[in-house]
């Protein structure tokens, strides 16, 4: 029984999937090949492989003048008629990598043979039949015509991404605001993380952060490079075509990141902008559900759910990098960033490891003081924990010894 499809809903408007191509879903609404009368014998995914080109041709041995991603029109007159000759020319025909085959009923072949169409299923060739005879030429011309159109669209818009890119790349425009830009012009949610996973900058376009941040194992990606240096990845989760190709605009995006980092100095200033927005969301309660903090702070590798969690400020004239880096040597996952004259950090620690005040005055570092807020184990524990901290520091600004930890 072959595979049949109603072609009612084929939209003729969808755009290229890639740059300046067709699909043979896009070929088959065409009005003129609507015209035959057509019936998808195997579609599926068949029906969304990319057309290069049209070729017409009734020989049996057509495959040796294609040069993949055409799809085949024939009237099937010149075909074999033995069953496994049959199957040997639609497995030549996809060794070719042609896109599908469109084969019109009536003089040639008044039925499609089953042959062709049980080969065609098994290596998902799409295959078509015509029941109303069309003229060939008519469908070349048409298609043509709007494969040419279609790469005339992925040029201009290819032109307009670089222009766009560029003029960010030396505006100096931070990463945000390319990652957003990213995003519009995909219309799909984009998120920057350097080597660490850390979230650098995201424009999720209304989805919630950690829905967003859940669905990167199916996302398009490309690496944040230059001059052999990698420091990320730019990520678009699944979203409309794009006439340039989503690959293309992503590329730009990554292009123009790259040459942000090269200015600012590298991925460990994106770590600290990383950290720093999660501190300030924090603070501000900048964030729409706890789960959206708790996914950008997992995607980073700090953890809540059974970890003993402090938010802390420490004061002195030690940066937060150096705060990170003895935490981390303590066994604590940390984010922390420089707020005013203080440093302020997130700690989640393994559950076997409770920050004593000689953990803490480790962590911070000598001739320090340490305020400490409760243990907490999710993001609104966290908060408070924080705020309790910071409470403690500006209700207390000189009375605390070096060294001494006070929670």
């Amino acid at each position: 029984m072959s595979e049949r499809q109603d072609l009612t809903g084929i939209r003729t408007d969808r755009p290229a999937r890639t740059d300046g191509l067709l699909t043979v879903a896009d070929v088959l609404a065409d009005p003129v090949l609507q015209g035959g009368a057509p019936e998808v014998i195997v579609g599926g995914a068949a029906l969304d492989v990319d057309v290069r080109w049209v070729h017409v041709s009734d020989n049996a041995g057509v495959a040796r003048l294609l040069d993949g991603g055409e799809l085949l029109l024939s009237t099937g007159a010149g075909w074999p008629t033995a069953a496994d000759a049959l199957r040997e020319f639609a497995m030549t025909l996809h060794r070719t990598g042609v896109a599908g085959i469109v084969v019109e009923l009536g003089s040639g072949q008044t039925r499609v043979p089953e042959a062709l169409a049980e080969t065609c299923r098994e290596v998902g060739l799409a295959l078509i039949a015509l029941y109303r005879e069309i003229k060939f030429v008519a469908v070349t011309e048409s298609v043509h015509r709007s494969l040419i159109a279609a790469q005339t669209d992925a040029l201009g818009e290819r032109q307009r991404l670089h222009e766009l890119f560029t003029a960010l790349s030396l505006q100096g425009a931070p990463a945000d605001v390319i990652v957003a830009e990213t995003a519009r012009a995909l219309g799909a949610p984009v998120i920057l993380q350097n080597l660490a996973h850390e979230v650098i900058a995201y424009e999720t376009l209304r989805t919630p952060v950690a829905q967003a941040l859940g669905q990167l194992a199916d996302a398009d990606r490309v690496p944040v490079q230059a001059r052999g240096v990698r420091w990320g990845t730019l990520v678009a989760l699944s979203g409309p075509a794009h006439p340039a190709g989503r690959l293309t605009v992503l590329e730009q995006g990554a292009t123009a990141l790259a040459f942000g980092c090269l200015a600012d100095g590298g991925d460990a200033e994106w770590s600290l902008l990383a950290q720093r927005g999660i501190i300030d969301d924090l603070l501000g309660a900048r964030f729409a559900s706890p789960e959206d903090i708790a996914a950008r702070l997992g995607a980073g590798g700090f953890a809540l759910r059974g970890r003993h969690c402090h938010g802390i400020v420490a004061r002195g004239a030690e940066s937060a990098a150096e705060l990170a880096a003895r935490a981390q040597r303590a066994g604590a996952a940390v984010v922390a960033a420089r707020v005013g004259d203080d440093d302020v950090a997130l700690l989640s620690l393994p559950s076997s490891l409770l920050l004593s005040d000689a953990l803490a005055a480790r962590i911070v570092g000598p001739a320090r003081t340490v305020f400490v807020g409760p243990a907490a184990e999710d993001v609104r524990g966290l908060l408070a924990s924080l705020r309790a901290a910071r409470d403690l520091a500006v209700s207390d600004r000189s009375e605390s010894g070096p060294g001494a930890t006070r929670g």
